[in-house]
């Protein structure tokens, strides 16, 4: 019997995964929506998996999330916003030092992707869908030295350029300082072992429980891959 855990736009790709109660941790490959520390899937072990995922951000960082709640007889459904975490997020073990992310890099691959994990009552299956969102391969530079990044992207074939100063948080999060000093922007970032820079930033999160019929958790993730073209001076 499935159990009820609560816990507190150009291209679109629907990749979609039926789970049984007794499957294993699911595999990732590495694409636009790999590098994923994510629950297992056997519901056995997704409530703690989830909460702790969850909880990974360090405080700081944790700080700057706003979260509404819903609740009603039938229904108990929570959206947060500007999160570091979901259920899913980068890879908790590509810890990176400064000078791994020095140098000049570009965008090979950028967008938006959904992680969406349901259990419905009547089935005992774990449905797991991802979805990406707004999928692009080309547009923007970045330039990263010792405390500054340097974005240069094309709109409508002007270069635009914004520079702001950054830091890195227990090498795994990343700040970056915007207008007046203020410092809400946190980003994940990490290093794949094939040299590619991954940054997953403007993480949101819903959990949806329509009592004794099904519950949702949908986390979303805008991700930017960039692979390196100049090594620092």
């Amino acid at each position: 019997m499935p159990l009820f855990f609560i816990i507190d736009t150009m291209k679109n790709i629907t990749l979609i995964l039926l789970i049984t109660i007794t499957s294993n941790l699911s595999s990732q490959s590495i694409n636009f929506t790999g590098h994923l520390t994510s629950p297992r899937t056997d519901t056995v072990y997704w409530a703690a998996d989830a909460l702790k995922i969850l909880t990974f951000a360090s405080e700081k960082t944790s700080s700057c999330y706003l979260c509404f709640i819903n609740n009603t007889d039938s229904l108990y459904e929570k959206n947060c916003f500007s999160s570091i975490s979901g259920h899913c997020m980068l890879d908790t073990n590509m810890k990176v030092s400064k000078k791994d992310i020095l140098g000049e890099w570009k965008l090979i691959e950028g967008g938006i992707f959904e992680i969406r994990d349901s259990l419905f009552n009547d089935n005992e299956k774990l449905i797991r869908t991802i979805t990406i969102h707004d999928y692009l391969q080309e547009g923007t530079n970045l330039l990263i030295t010792n405390n500054k990044m340097r974005i240069e992207t094309i709109e409508n074939n002007k270069s635009k350029i914004k520079q702001k100063k950054y830091s890195l948080i227990k090498d795994y999060h990343l700040s970056i300082k915007g207008f007046f000093g203020q410092q809400c922007s946190y980003s994940n970032i990490g290093v794949t072992n094939e040299g590619l820079l991954i940054i997953d930033n403007s993480m949101s999160y819903s959990k949806i429980i329509k009592y004794d019929e099904y519950f949702t958790f949908i986390t979303k993730i805008q991700r930017s891959i960039f692979k390196k073209i100049k090594q620092p001076n």
